[in-house]
C-alpha cells in the first residue's frame, strides 16, 4: 500500500499467511489479493491468476474488477466516496479502498465518534489487528475510489438448500470457460462442413478438368483444416477439463462444510451407506450437467450450422 498510509504491525514487514510480505508484491497483486479477500467475505474463492487484464491499464481499474466479480457470481458496483460515506458501509464490511498507487486496502469496521475507520492489509494474517486511520492521513493515499460487492443471492452458499438449481448455479458461474467451449465447438462445426466443399471441389475441379494444381491446393487445405481440427479439439477438451475439476473442488468443499455442521444424531439415525449414496448422485448430477447435456447442447448446436449449408448445397 502507499507508505503515507499505515498497515497492520505484521502486514509491513512480517509475511502474511502465505508467507508473503507486501514488499514482495506489485501493486495489481495488492489489489487482487484485496477483491479475493473481500470475495471470501461472501464465500466465493476468487483465483487472482483467472483474472484477465484490460490492454492499456498500468493495474486493474474499477471496470475490470467490477467485471471479474460478476463473473465470478457477485453483485458489484465501483464508483467513487467520500470519508463520511465509509461510515454507512460499517454493517457490511469489508469494503475494497483502491489507493493511489495501484494497491488497495480494506475497510473492515469504522468508529463515528472518533471520526476513524479500521484498515487491513490485503497481506496481514487472520490475527492481526486492522490500523485506526483518520480522515486525514487516508485522503493522502486515497482518492475516493472503491469497489462494494454483495452476493447475488439471498443465502450464503453454506446456507443454500442442497438442490438441483444449486448444482446447475455453480455450472453457471463458470462463464468463462462456457463462452469458451461455446466458440471452440462452433468453429469446429464450420470445419466440419470444409471437408463436404473439398470433395466437391475435388469432383467438379479435379477429376472432372485433370488440374493438378486444384489438387494440391485442395490438399494443403485439408492439411490446415485437420491441424486446426485437433488443435481445437484439443483445447476444448482441456477447457472442459479443467472447468469440471474447478467445479468438483467447489461441490466438495460445500459437501464436506455441510457434513461438519450436521449434528452428532444425523450420523446416529442415518445409515452410513445411505449418506454415502447421497453424495454419490451429487457428483452424478454434476457429471451430467457438466458432461453429457454439456456434450449434447455443443453437439445440437453444430445442427444449426450444417443444416443450412445443406440445404443451400441441396
Amino acid at each position: 500500500m502507499d507508505q503515507n498510509l499505515p498497515h497492520a504491525p505484521s502486514s509491513g514487514d512480517e509475511p502474511g499467511d502465505d508467507g508473503v510480505t507486501p514488499e514482495a508484491l506489485t501493486p495489481t497483486e495488492l489489489r487482487l489479493r484485496a477483491i479475493a479477500t473481500a470475495a471470501r467475505f461472501f464465500g466465493i474463492d476468487l483465483e487472482i491468476n483467472d483474472f484477465r487484464p484490460r490492454p492499456n491499464e498500468p493495474y486493474p481499474s474499477p471496470a475490470s474488477l467490477v467485471e471479474w466479480l460478476r463473473e465470478q457470481g457477485l453483485q458489484a458496483r465501483g464508483t467513487v466516496l467520500k470519508w463520511k460515506n465509509l461510515f454507512t458501509f460499517r454493517e457490511t464490511v469489508p469494503v475494497v479502498l483502491l489507493l493511489k498507487d495501484g494497491s488497495a486496502g480494506l475497510v473492515v469496521g469504522a468508529d463515528v465518534k472518533r471520526d476513524i475507520v479500521w484498515i487491513k492489509s490485503p497481506t496481514a494474517r487472520d490475527q492481526d489487528p486492522p490500523v485506526a486511520v483518520d480522515r486525514l492521513r487516508l485522503e493522502q493515499a486515497w482518492g475516493g475510489e472503491v469497489v462494494l460487492m454483495r452476493r447475488v443471492v439471498g443465502q450464503a452458499d453454506g446456507e443454500a438448500p442442497f438442490t438441483f438449481g444449486w448444482i446447475f448455479s455453480q455450472v453457471a458461474t463458470e462463464k468463462r470457460f462456457l463462452w469458451q467451449i461455446s466458440y471452440a465447438s462452433m468453429v469446429l462445426s464450420i470445419l466440419s462442413i470444409v471437408p463436404a466443399f473439398i470433395i466437391m471441389g475435388t469432383i467438379n475441379r479435379v477429376l472432372q478438368f485433370n488440374s493438378v494444381d486444384s489438387f494440391w491446393m485442395l490438399t494443403w487445405i485439408m492439411i490446415v483444416m485437420m491441424f486446426f481440427d485437433m488443435m481445437l479439439g484439443w483445447a476444448r477438451r482441456e477447457l472442459i477439463t479443467v472447468m469440471t475439476a474447478k467445479l468438483d473442488a467447489k461441490l466438495n468443499l460445500h459437501l464436506f462444510s455441510r457434513m461438519l455442521g450436521l449434528p452428532l444424531d444425523f450420523f446416529e439415525r442415518n445409515q452410513a451407506g445411505e449418506t454415502l449414496s447421497r453424495l454419490g448422485n451429487v457428483s452424478r448430477v454434476r457429471e451430467f450437467l457438466t458432461g453429457r447435456m454439456l456434450q449434447t447442447v455443443l453437439d445440437g448446436s453444430t445442427l444449426f450450422v450444417l443444416l443450412p449449408v445443406m440445404y443451400y448445397m441441396e
